[in-house]
């Protein structure tokens, strides 16, 4: 039994024995590959010290803040703009109810009449929104206004389109009297009144018209009864 015992014994301290020397084998190994590991880092560091060094970064940060900031050069290139018609429309008139508002425009060059609701679009111009005498217009250079026309001025100063206002003639009223003289006829001269007013009744303390009266009679309006006479 003893005699198989040893055996045994020292084929397990060979086994060992091997696995201790491999393990140190491989841990020299290990070591020498992590000193090469070591090696390159410290290589690519100082190439990237090389090629970026610390000196770089000053002259980084005084590009990055010169004056001024907004170079052509630094900006990214503009897109082109889009073509924007100039065409403004002639507005021609304004329809306002109690549900809804809506504007009447004929092209500058003229054209059949577009009647359009606010929001609308028309050409290059939106409309914004519409008032009694003046219509607003959203543009890509800003707002417009225009009022009711028929016929295009220069723009104002101001922003607003200069638009020739309608002028109309003053109303004559037909019952006006025109400008012609007026006649006063003496009552005596005139034949049938026997000395009483045209259309009057003479009060009582009064029974005929005071001494030199006279009718004051325009044209084309009825006689006129003298002062402190009675209807």
């Amino acid at each position: 039994m003893t005699s198989f015992v040893f055996p045994v014994l020292g084929g397990i301290a060979t086994v060992l024995a091997a696995t201790i020397a491999i393990e140190i084998s491989g841990a020299g190994h290990q070591t020498e590959n992590l000193k090469a590991l070591a090696s390159t880092a410290r290589h690519d560091t100082a190439w990237s010290a090389d090629l970026d060094g610390t000196e770089s970064w000053p002259r980084w940060i005084e590009i990055s803040l010169a004056r001024p900031l907004f170079e052509p050069d630094r900006r990214p290139p503009a897109a082109a703009a889009g073509v924007v018609s100039n065409d403004m429309p002639r507005l021609t008139g304004i329809i306002i109810t109690p549900t809804a508002r809506s504007a009447i425009f004929v092209a500058a060059a003229g054209g059949r009449a577009i009647v359009v609701m606010q929001g609308a679009r028309i050409n290059d111009f939106v409309v914004r929104s519409i008032d009694e005498d003046k219509v607003t217009l959203v543009t890509s250079t800003g707002i417009r206004i225009v009022r009711p026309s028929f016929a295009m001025s220069k723009a104002s100063s101001d922003g607003e389109t200069g638009l020739q206002p309608l002028t109309l003639a003053p109303a004559v009223s037909a019952y006006a009297p025109s400008q012609t003289t007026r006649q006063t006829i003496p009552f005596a001269s005139i034949p049938g009144l026997n000395g009483r007013p045209l259309g009057l009744v003479a009060s009582p303390d009064q029974t005929s018209p005071p001494a030199g009266a006279a009718l004051d009679i325009a044209p084309g309006l009825p006689p006129r009864a003298p002062f402190g006479s009675s209807p």
